[in-house]
């Protein structure tokens, strides 16, 4: 399972930006556009992989258009807290998501939502793809991805699992990692990345799957140890982990 993230904006304004090809609102096409600063949404916490992605991008926009663009954090409900703040603004094209995955599978996982992850937004560029790295404190009794599940099934129920919140990649991937292993582990959300490695170097949650920009430092530190990626082949930002989970 990979992590994909996607930057959106509403709907209204994509099929705006389609008439201003041909020629409707000669205003903007003359490159009015921006006029005012930009609003990027960051639906998690500071400090995670969708947080350092859409910063390092609002900074290259600010540069390209002019225009100042302010990162947002909005965390919560798997980023639904922040998607759905995105999709009551005004659909002027001054209000961007970064969105991952939970973009679709929260219109599954919560069907009461006030928005359609689906309908309610179009996509302006995919900005990132990534494999997700399974990971345990440096500390943890396992060397291994045979070892982990080893222990999980000794102890039914004994290990735990952080995401970024229920029906993001990370939980999704655990779940099918547990599945797949026929192991129990539970499962702990959080309102991001960020917080949950906080707990899970301190030992307080058994292992984790998460894009390797977020564990790159940790891994170098010495405070984590990556056990596989979810992927066919070596990840280039790990070369030493091996692409078997």
């Amino acid at each position: 399972m990979a992590s994909h993230m996607h930057l959106t904006r509403r709907r209204a304004a994509t099929l705006l930006l389609g008439t201003l090809a041909a020629g409707a609102l000669p205003g903007w096409a003359q490159g009015n556009y921006p006029s005012k600063s930009i609003r990027l949404v960051v639906p998690f916490s500071a400090g995670g992989a969708v947080d350092t992605v859409g910063r390092g991008l609002g900074e290259r926009l600010a540069t390209q258009m002019g225009q100042a663009v302010i990162v947002d954090n909005k965390p919560g409900a798997n980023a639904n807290i922040g998607t759905e703040a995105v999709a009551k603004a005004e659909a002027d094209g001054y209000t961007l998501l970064v969105a991952a995955n939970g973009v679709v599978t929260n219109n599954v996982l919560y069907p009461k939502l006030s928005f359609n992850g689906l309908t309610d937004f179009a996509p302006v560029s995919q900005i990132g793809y990534a494999p997700l790295v399974l990971v345990v404190p440096a500390d943890a009794p396992y060397k291994s991805v045979k070892e982990l599940v080893a222990a999980a099934k000794a102890k039914p129920g004994s290990l735990s699992y952080g995401s970024a919140g229920n029906g993001s990649s990370g939980h999704l991937a655990g779940a099918l990692f547990a599945s797949e292993g026929k192991f129990d582990a539970l499962h702990v959300a959080y309102k991001g990345g960020a917080p949950a490695l906080v707990d899970l170097i301190a030992g307080r949650i058994s292992f984790m799957l998460l894009n390797p920009l977020e564990v790159a430092a940790h891994l170098k530190s010495g405070r984590l140890r990556a056990l596989a990626v979810s992927d066919a082949k070596r990840a280039p930002m790990l070369p030493d982990v091996l692409g078997t989970l």
